[in-house]
């Protein structure tokens, strides 16, 4: 069978389990990028607009270590990986394709938001008497949480050693791209919102098989790092797996 010894913080005991999870929470840098095209219309109507907005992310890796354990009770250093979470400019793209109606050469406001409606950037304004297609991009942050969990095991049909690692990544917050009336009579015909993801919104990484230097038996360090190898958490010491 199996076994995760996983040392519990603050009590020393040992508990055997078949996985193990590092986690980490953290703002994001993210960036958004919007175009946008305001069509004028006869009668009524004024000008309708359609908005298409993408939500650009910064890479997370998930960074294991695998050694034996020291004089100094602390895991020597040994085989290391960085396993891909979120891929470097990986986007989350949204279509606004409702006929949303406005009054021509009205000034309007354009902003990131999060779910509850506070700005994440400043505001841009826009005429919807402008012609032609036009773009913009912000740069934020947003928080988020990442997973990753570490299963051992044998190769199929084989008594060599494997490691299997599967991660995700959590929106905590929704982000949006707000357009907002002015002052003038007539605002409540907006705002037009587009959700680009809302809280819990996640982003599942595919499995990695790890087997090239895998031993039957070693102590496990893992955290986040992001694409120039910064750490985004802390290094912890998850425990020791043992296969029979």
């Amino acid at each position: 069978m199996n076994r995760w010894w996983n040392l519990h913080r603050g009590s020393g005991s040992l508990a055997a389990k078949s996985e193990l999870e590092v986690t980490s929470s953290y703002r994001m840098p993210v960036r958004l990028e919007a175009t946008w095209q305001f069509t004028q219309s006869r009668g009524v109507l004024g000008a309708t607009v359609a908005v298409h907005a993408e939500l650009v992310l910064s890479a997370v890796e998930g960074w294991m270590s695998l050694g034996m354990r020291s004089a100094t009770e602390r895991p020597a250093e040994g085989t290391s990986w960085r396993i891909c979470v979120v891929p470097l400019g990986a986007r989350i793209a949204r279509d606004d394709r409702r006929a949303c109606s406005l009054p021509a050469n009205r000034r309007l406001s354009l902003c990131v938001t999060d779910d509850d409606g506070r700005p994440l950037t400043t505001d841009s304004t826009v005429s919807s008497g402008d012609s032609g297609t036009h773009h913009a991009d912000w740069s934020f942050s947003t928080p988020v949480d990442t997973f990753a969990w570490i299963s051992p095991g044998h190769a199929p049909g084989t008594a060599r050693p494997r490691l299997q690692v599967s991660g995700e990544l959590v929106f905590s917050r929704g982000v949006s791209l707000q357009l907002s009336p002015g002052s003038e009579p007539g605002a409540n015909r907006l705002p037009v919102r587009v959700r680009l993801v809302g809280p819990g919104t996640s982003l599942r990484a595919r499995e990695r098989t790890l087997e090239e230097g895998c031993p039957a038996e070693a102590w496990v360090t893992a955290g986040f790092v992001d694409e120039w190898g910064h750490e985004l958490s802390d290094r912890s010491l998850l425990g020791r797996y043992a296969l029979p």
